[in-house]
């Protein structure tokens, strides 16, 4: 299936920052700013929607970057993706329409998130230092056959935002728990039950300074 295996290449964030730029070619973050990712670390930023009760969540690589933001009780749950080459300068559309701009300042991400139709809800995002924080999604071949699409963004165990639907149906959220957080390492995946069947999920990781190791498939995030 041709999302499955969409799902299933290496993390385009992945990209090692010691590739050589020749040229016009514009410089990739890393180059820009090799202190970013230090800050970052692997599990991004976090922040609140202003207005709302939904979780943002900014994680970015050498020349591309994902965002989520998330409220299953809002039934806000709306994934970004695209190339990033300017820390000041971040904007991601996804396939709803609705879009996310972000500036880094001062050790922190601020910006705007408007759905395709509306006003615009800021937000500022730091980092986010939880043990088990991260961005966290649903990657499986049989939820896709299922189209059942679940999500989250985490602070830790007791603070998190989660969404999970079925066809085109929110289902009530399934807060990710000690368990669950027991086999993630290093991107690896884990599982979770929905509608009594088991799929797997994945937490999005970020390594700059070295290639995605082989074998190990790292999810992107399917804004189509």
């Amino acid at each position: 299936m041709k999302k499955a295996a969409i799902f299933m290449v290496l993390i385009v964030l992945m990209l090692c920052s010691s590739c050589e730029k020749t040229g016009t070619e514009q410089t990739t973050i890393a180059e820009q700013d090799e202190a970013f990712f230090d800050l970052q670390g692997e599990h991004g930023f976090v922040g609140t929607l202003d207005g709302t009760n939904a979780f943002v969540s900014i994680l970015l690589g050498a020349e591309a970057g994902i965002a989520y933001v998330c409220n299953g009780e809002e039934n806000i749950s709306e994934w970004f993706s695209g190339p990033v080459n300017d820390l000041k300068e971040i904007r991601f559309t996804n396939s709803t329409g609705a879009t996310i701009t972000a500036s880094f300042i001062a050790n922190s991400f601020q910006g705007e998130m408007r759905f395709k139709e509306g006003t615009p809800f800021s937000f500022t995002t730091t980092v986010n230092n939880g043990i088990n924080g991260g961005i966290y999604r649903v990657i499986d071949e049989k939820a896709d056959k299922a189209e059942i699409k679940a999500g989250w963004i985490v602070r830790s165990e007791e603070d998190q935002r989660g969404s999970i639907k079925f066809n085109t149906t929110t289902l009530p959220n399934m807060p990710l728990s000690k368990k669950n957080f027991e086999d993630i390492k290093d991107g690896s995946s884990n599982t979770i039950s929905i509608k009594g069947a088991s799929f797997s999920f994945f937490r999005y990781k970020v390594k700059v300074s070295a290639p995605t190791p082989p074998g190990i498939p790292i999810p992107y995030p399917n804004t189509g």
